[in-house]
């Protein structure tokens, strides 16, 4: 046992003597690299707790210039529908409305009116009218060699219901008159009308007339007719409004037509006669030649159009 207790004794000994030897050897080889480690370590701690403390007060600025925000994508454009057919173009079709009036132009004689399109208008041989039942429509110059140009009548049916047979404006030239003798009519005999009276100078539009009315028949059944007279281009221009009814036997309902009404409306006619300056043609035989001799004939006139006036040209 006292062995025992002496290697015991012994073994402290030696080991106490080795720790001893260590602690000697650390503090003179490594204490100087410990201590720096500590202080490291100390000097990182530090900067790891103020990082801490600046990172709870706000966030760091960063020196890197901020990235921009993506600006939003552009809405794709929608695909492209096939290439649409072209659409077909309806023509409207225009309708072109007709003139309510034609104008008629005589080149040869330098005259010109207008008439109703709804009137008939009739040249040539056609222009000598008949008045209904009572003959033909004679001319009123004071002297023979009148010739009828052209002549414009009114529907039959211009007014319904009345004892209404015709009406018109007729043309007729005179190149064989004096400016006097113009402004007279036929003799006033009882064949014409012994009531006509002498002429009455009257304005229409823009010219000056010389006019006279005569009236034939008897009871409704009339041939009332106003000869207008003037003078122009060296020669008397005669126009003759006429209105022609069928009288009461015709049909003992029917109303007399108003008279003045009917002329109202051939005046319109009338007041429309423009004249130009041309060198009117003889349209009478010398007093000197045979009595068989035919008066001069204008040439037939050219059919009314829409958009032309009718003319008349002499060859």
């Amino acid at each position: 046992m006292a062995q025992f207790h002496g290697s015991n004794a012994e073994g402290k000994k030696s080991y106490e003597r080795g720790e001893s030897r260590g602690m000697q050897w650390f503090s003179t080889r490594h204490l100087p690299a410990a201590l720096a480690g500590l202080v490291i370590v100390a000097l990182f701690v530090g900067v790891e707790g103020c990082s801490k403390k600046s990172g709870n007060s706000g966030p760091l600025a960063s020196s890197q210039p901020p990235i921009p925000a993506p600006a939003p994508a552009a809405a794709p454009a929608p695909p492209a529908s096939p290439a649409a057919a072209p659409a077909i173009r309806k023509t409207r079709k225009v309708h072109r409305r007709r003139a309510s009036v034609i104008t008629y132009a005589n080149n040869d004689f330098g005259v010109s009116f207008r008439y109703p399109r709804k009137y008939n208008l009739k040249l040539g041989d056609e222009a000598q009218l008949t008045w209904p039942g009572l003959g033909p429509v004679q001319t009123d110059f004071l002297k023979p060699g009148g010739i009828t140009v052209a002549a414009v009548e009114m529907p039959e049916n211009s007014y319904p219901g009345t004892d209404f047979a015709s009406a018109f404006v007729n043309l007729s030239v005179n190149s064989g008159l004096t400016s006097d003798e113009c402004m007279q009519f036929g003799a006033t005999d009882a064949d014409k009308d012994p009531a006509a009276g002498d002429p009455a100078r009257i304005e229409i539009g823009k010219l000056e007339f010389s006019q006279l009315e005569r009236v034939t028949g008897q009871d409704r059944k009339q041939a009332d007719v106003k000869y207008y007279h003037a003078f122009q281009n060296g020669a008397c221009y005669e126009f003759a409004l006429g209105l022609g009814t069928a009288g009461v036997g015709s049909a003992p309902d029917l109303a007399h037509v108003e008279g003045a009404k009917v002329f109202g409306t051939l005046e319109k006619v009338l007041s429309s006669v423009r004249f130009k300056s041309v060198e009117v043609p003889i349209t009478a035989p010398p007093t000197d030649s045979l009595s068989t001799t035919p008066p001069a004939e204008s040439a037939p006139a050219i059919a009314p159009s829409p958009d032309q006036p009718v003319t008349s040209n002499r060859t």
